[in-house]
């Protein structure tokens, strides 16, 4: 009913050991509360030669991306983990990040 009215879908696995609709309701539902923000996976082309140059931010360090209109974050500057860098002998690399807090 969430999705109808508009929700992401969300992915994500567990295994409940018990057999009752009741048990597995309730665990559905602690689990939304508990995860009630959506994780944002936001992919970037960033110049290698550009003010932050390649080699000065690896993975697993943190950057600032500023954002505007994307549903879920509030428009501006938004802490976020690098989770990868790739890229090819053009002067550009792609750079994955996933939102942690909007600062």
């Amino acid at each position: 009913s969430l999705r109808d009215a508009g929700y992401p879908l969300l992915e994500s696995y567990e295994m409940i050991s018990k057999d009752s609709a009741g048990a597995v309701q309730a665990r559905a539902n602690e689990n939304l509360r508990e995860h009630d923000k959506a994780n944002h996976q936001i992919n970037a082309s960033v110049r290698a030669d550009g003010p932050n140059k390649l080699g000065t931010f690896w993975p697993g360090e943190y950057g600032q991306i500023n954002t505007a209109g994307w549903y879920g974050l509030r428009n501006g500057n938004t802490r976020a983990k690098i989770l990868s860098i790739s890229g090819d002998l053009s002067n550009n690399v792609e750079v994955s990040f996933k939102e942690t807090e909007v600062l």
